[in-house]
């Protein structure tokens, strides 16, 4: 069996915003942030942040992300730690899985309101539930009633 090939990218800036929960997508924002903060975060998000640094969004080479899990998450195992990055990146023998995460829908999905994301990202909690997982969308005179201008607060 041959394996792809994936065009890894390698670019600093991204990967740590990703790792610290700046990316600017709450939902990604609000899963990193409560890895850093409670060292623990239910599988589904794990699959979803997996997703968005490799090959959903960011194509930052896996073992980055393995990294960051195995030094934050209190219940690490790195057998499966780097079972499931090879898993979710499509990586290795796993290249034909075909699921998608979103990082707007998949949250959306769960939590319509988006309460998961006001718990961990705050400034974010005045904003109208139709732009939670989509700040940047928001007219400028919601993000300012809701004191979350894109770019300067959030």
């Amino acid at each position: 069996m041959q394996t792809v090939q994936i065009p890894w990218r390698e670019n600093g800036e991204l990967f740590v915003a990703w790792r610290d929960g700046r990316t600017g997508y709450p939902w990604i924002d609000a899963i990193m942030i409560q890895l850093r903060k409670w060292g623990w975060m239910h599988h589904l998000a794990r699959h979803s942040v997996a997703c968005f640094l490799t090959r959903g969004d960011l194509y930052i080479h896996w073992e980055q992300g393995r990294d960051v899990f195995e030094r934050l998450l209190i219940d690490s195992d790195w057998a499966i730690n780097n079972g499931n990055w090879l898993w979710l990146s499509c990586s290795s023998f796993f290249y034909q899985y075909h699921r998608i995460y979103s990082p707007i829908s998949f949250g959306k999905k769960y939590d319509p309101n988006g309460d998961y994301i006001r718990h961990f990202i705050p400034v974010l909690k005045d904003m109208p539930k139709e732009y939670i997982y989509e700040p940047w969308t928001a007219p400028l005179s919601v993000q300012e009633k809701a004191r979350c201008i894109v770019g300067k607060d959030y």
